[in-house]
This record gives structure tokens, C-alpha cells and sequence, in this order.
């Protein structure tokens, strides 16, 4: 990775404040990065609760592992950073949404169980449910996840915002390394609200970017007001990133945020082919640079993933479980019934005349299976379809091992197509060509049957 490249889950930083901060247990003056006390150390107290380790910070706060005193519990601290806490707005806020997120009550969201701090010298401080486990960017690091599963991912995560944004909630900040694996793989988000308690702006005072731009909306990268629909834009980049295994856009901060608000990336398809024209479609959807254009909530977004989960598995919940409990083995399973899947509809597809989407399952099939023949035979089926246009006939195939194999052509017959499957080389700029022809013909397709 080139040194001006942002990792996924870098926070962005310009210039600090190391303006001094106490606590408990702390040296007057003794500050740390981002000014925070460097001797609040396990053995400390705030307040009922005594740290034992630090678990890592984030862009407002350092997290600690605790031990609430009077319940005999473990939990996770929050405690803002020192320079941060001197801005009067800046902590009733953080714990004016931490109230907020408080009060709601859902499975799939972190529970907040206390807040204190801000007299007698005391930091401000949350107090939240410790969750033992890894993030999902942790998680995901060196795993492709099958698209099944991150719809799954997807339900459980809109299932949570539905919750928060009924109650006037937004995130803001939704992205794996906030997204939590309990031991029992239950998913839970963390961090509502904190990433950007400054306001919505995505700069703060001191020139520092705070967050992981390459999962912000475009109005949040413009510091504009956000809205639910922001959330889900950071889900669609959420479920492209574990999906591909790539975040949706690299580089410099800069080229990220201008990508961003130019909406240049490509297509979760085009990167993994495997994952299909559905997921790829919902999550371009998802992320579309106008929110207009987005899904209008999180209950839609829920339900047009299920409906993509449901080829696979009847509940996406146990899918999650079960996939973090065995990934290798849920994965084989998923793979096979994928491809089950993606042939049948492909057929069905054929057999109503929409060759785009035949195609296209059959490029899916091929992808998981490059020598499938029931696969290259629904090719040749659907390529033998006029296509509504009436001028091309496209085909696009990507065949492994490991290589990229395109075949376009013009007013050909089936027995030409099928020869030129048989025979295909490696070519990239074949392959570039009819790849994007068939988008464009799978998403009118799309047009058509919502229209229909």
C-alpha cells in the first residue's frame, strides 16, 4: 500500500490539540496522542468503575476494559479525549446521544449503561456492554465472505438502524471496525453518534479529519445534514467492502472524498464476480450519490436482502450465527446452493426471454464453477436470444483458474457462440467490453421488472 493510501479503518488525523487533561489516577499536565491522560492506566477509578487494560481509541475517545465495583461486571469505558472534553458542546453532546442511545433496546445494538464524568476533574465517560470478539473489519481481513452471508449481515445491521432511526438516531459512522462479533456471533454496532459528535462536519476544528471517509455519504463528506438515508449509504459500503475484499474507493484522502462525491467506483460484480447481479445491484443502490435515489429507509433495505438470503436460508440471523461459528464449512454449503440457485433462475430467466439476466447468473455460475456445463449450455440458450435491441448478442464469462475469459460478438449464431466458448483465451479488453454491455442491459432489465 503507497504511503498516501488510507487503510480501511485509519483515522485521518491533521492537526491535534495536546492541550493538558487530568483524571483520576493522572498527572497534572501528563497528556498522551490526541492530548488524552497518559496515566489513566489500569488500577484507576472513575467513579464506581476501575479500569483494567486499555482496549484501543478511536477518533473522540479511548476505550477501556472495566470493572463495575458495585455490580461485580465487566464492562467497556469510553472516555473522551482530554482536549475534546475542554469544548462545553462537545461533551453534554457525547453524553446528551449516549442518553439517546440508551433508551433503546435491541439486541443488535450496544448497550450504554452509564455516563459520568465532567466534574470534580473526571473526563467524560460512557459506560457500554462488552462485547468479547473481533470486529467485522478484523474479521474479514483475510476471508472472502459469500455475498449470502453479507446480505445476511446487511439484515441484522438495517433490523438495528430501524431501531435507532425510528428514535431519531443516526450512526454516522457505520463501517466493520464498528460493527462487533460477540462470541456467540451475535452481531452488534457500536459507536452511535460519537465518531461525530462535533456536529456533522467531517473536519474539525484543528484541520483533522476524523472517521474513514471511504464508508461516508457524499453529503456527509460536504458536511451537509444528514439523514437516515446516510446511514445506509454506509451500509452499502459496509457490505461492498466485505463482499469484494476491497473498500469502494482508494488513494489520498482527497481522491477518496472526490470519488466519493463523484460516485467513481466500480461495481461490486466487476470486482467479485461471484457475488451476483442482485447483491450488486441493491448495494449500487445503496450508494448512490444522490439520496434520492437511495433506498427510502432501512426496512427496504432489510427486506430486499432477505429476499436475496432467502435462495440460500430461511434465517438470516442463524445464517450469521452459523457462518462465524464454521466459516470454511458454511461456505462450501453456500457456495454449492449459490450456484443451485443462480443455474435455476438463470433457466427461468431464459425461459421468459430476459437473456441480460440469464447471462448474467450464468457469468455468476461460471464464476463459481468455471466448468459447469448446465452453465455454458443457459450461455449458449440465452445468447441465442434476440436481444431487445436487436443489434448484439454479448457474452460474458469469467472462467478460473484465476483468469479473466470475455467473448463478445456480433450477430453471431448459437453453434459460433458455442465454439468460441469452448475455445476462449484470457482477454481483458474482451471481457472489459462485454461486462459492460451486459450491465447496462441487467440493470434495464432491473427498470423493467420494477416497472412491470
Amino acid at each position: 500500500m503507497a504511503d498516501n493510501e488510507q487503510k480501511p479503518d485509519e483515522v485521518v488525523s491533521g492537526t491535534e490539540d495536546t492541550e493538558a487533561g487530568t483524571a483520576d489516577g493522572a498527572s497534572s499536565g501528563a497528556t498522551g496522542d490526541r492530548g488524552r491522560p497518559r496515566l489513566l492506566v489500569s488500577g484507576d477509578r472513575l467513579g464506581r468503575y476501575q479500569l483494567e487494560e486499555e482496549l484501543g481509541e478511536g477518533g473522540m475517545a479511548t476505550v477501556f476494559r472495566a470493572i463495575d465495583v458495585e455490580l461485580r461486571r465487566e464492562v467497556a469505558i469510553k472516555v473522551l479525549f482530554a482536549h475534546l472534553a475542554k469544548r462545553r458542546e462537545i461533551a453534554q453532546r457525547f453524553q446528551r446521544e449516549a442518553r439517546a442511545v440508551a433508551a433503546l433496546d435491541h439486541p443488535h445494538i450496544l448497550h450504554v449503561y452509564d455516563v459520568g464524568g465532567g466534574e470534580d476533574g473526571e473526563p467524560p465517560y460512557l459506560v457500554l456492554e462488552l462485547v468479547k470478539g473481533e470486529s467485522l473489519d478484523e474479521f474479514a481481513s483475510d476471508r472472502n465472505i459469500p455475498a449470502e452471508v453479507v446480505a445476511a449481515i446487511g439484515v441484522v445491521l438495517c433490523d438495528a438502524l430501524e431501531c435507532a432511526h425510528a428514535a431519531g438516531i443516526i450512526h454516522r459512522d457505520i463501517k466493520p471496525a464498528n460493527v462487533l462479533i460477540a462470541d456467540d456471533g451475535r452481531l452488534v454496532l457500536a459507536d452511535f453518534g460519537v465518531a461525530h459528535a462535533e456536529g456533522d462536519s467531517l473536519v474539525t476544528r484543528t484541520g483533522a479529519m476524523l472517521g474513514t471517509p471511504a464508508f461516508m455519504a457524499p453529503e456527509q463528506a460536504l458536511g451537509s445534514d444528514l439523514t437516515a438515508r446516510s446511514d445506509l449509504y454506509s451500509v452499502g459500503a459496509t457490505l461492498y467492502r466485505l463482499a469484494t475484499g476491497s473498500l469502494p474507493y482508494t488513494g489520498s484522502t482527497a481522491k477518496i472524498v472526490s470519488s466519493i462525491l463523484t460516485g467513481e467506483r466500480e461495481s461490486p460484480q466487476r470486482v467479485r464476480p461471484s457475488v451476483g447481479p442482485d447483491f450488486s445491484a441493491i448495494v449500487d443502490k445503496l450508494m448512490a450519490t444522490d439520496p434520492d435515489e437511495r433506498y427510502p429507509d432501512a426496512k427496504k433495505v432489510r427486506v430486499a436482502l432477505g429476499e436475496l438470503v432467502e435462495t440460500v436460508a430461511d434465517d438470516p440471523e442463524e445464517l450469521v450465527r452459523r457462518y462465524f461459528a464454521d466459516p470454511e464449512q458454511v461456505s462450501e454449503e453456500l457456495e454449492a446452493a449459490a450456484l443451485r440457485w443462480s443455474l435455476a433462475e438463470g433457466q427461468r430467466a431464459a425461459a421468459a426471454g430476459r437473456s441480460p439476466r440469464a447471462l448474467a447468473l450464468a457469468n455468476r455460475a461460471l464464476e463459481l464453477d468455471p466448468d459447469n456445463h448446465e452453465a455454458l449450455a443457459l450461455v449458449e440458450r440465452a445468447s441465442s436470444e434476440p436481444r431487445r435491441w436487436g443489434m448484439w448478442v454479448v457474452l460474458a464469462l469469467l472462467v478460473a483458474a484465476g483468469a479473466a475469459v470475455g467473448v463478445y460478438l456480433l450477430n453471431e449464431k448459437p453453434s459460433t457462440v458455442a465454439a468460441a466458448v469452448a475455445d476462449a483465451a484470457p482477454a481483458r479488453d474482451a471481457l472489459a467490453l462485454a461486462s459492460a454491455v451486459v450491465d447496462a442491459d441487467v440493470a434495464d432489465a432491473q427498470a423493467d421488472d420494477s416497472s412491470a
